[in-house]
């Protein structure tokens, strides 16, 4: 009796392990495989902050700026939009004016020189930006 608990524990064990080890590669695989992650660093001086982008399937997406290039968003240090797809940007000083249809809340942690200001668009003013970007000026990003 003692061997059979003792066998059934260890399957139990080899059990578990086969099942943490599955949901580490499904975890891997959603975070590094079937993810798409684009940055874009901008320098100003001696000072720098990232735009990322990380998407996944139809309706998953994050779009932040930060100072770190990793490719998770913290909430205290990056700026967070929700509900963008892309922002417009454009470089003035050592300013970052960007125009997003919403505003994203201010970080209590963010700490660069880089000033950011952030302006949000209505729907025909987005609409207008993103046939006309380039000719009035602004970057896009993704």
């Amino acid at each position: 009796m003692k061997k059979l608990i003792s066998i059934v524990r260890k399957i139990s064990l080899v059990g578990i392990i086969i099942v943490l080890v599955g949901i580490g590669m499904i975890y891997l695989f959603i975070e590094y495989g079937a993810t798409v992650f684009q940055h874009k660093k901008i320098t100003i001086g001696n000072s720098y902050v990232y735009l990322k982008y990380k998407a996944r399937g139809l309706n998953y997406d994050e779009l932040s700026i930060s100072t770190s290039k990793n490719r998770f968003v913290n909430t205290s240090t990056d700026y967070f939009y929700k509900f963008s797809y892309c922002l417009f940007y454009r470089i003035q000083n050592d300013t970052v004016f960007v125009y997003s249809g919403e505003i994203a809340n201010q970080p209590p942690k963010f700490k660069s020189k880089i000033i950011i200001i952030q302006k949000s668009l209505s729907n025909p003013e987005f609409t207008n930006l993103y046939v006309n970007f380039k000719t009035l000026g602004y970057e896009r990003f993704p």
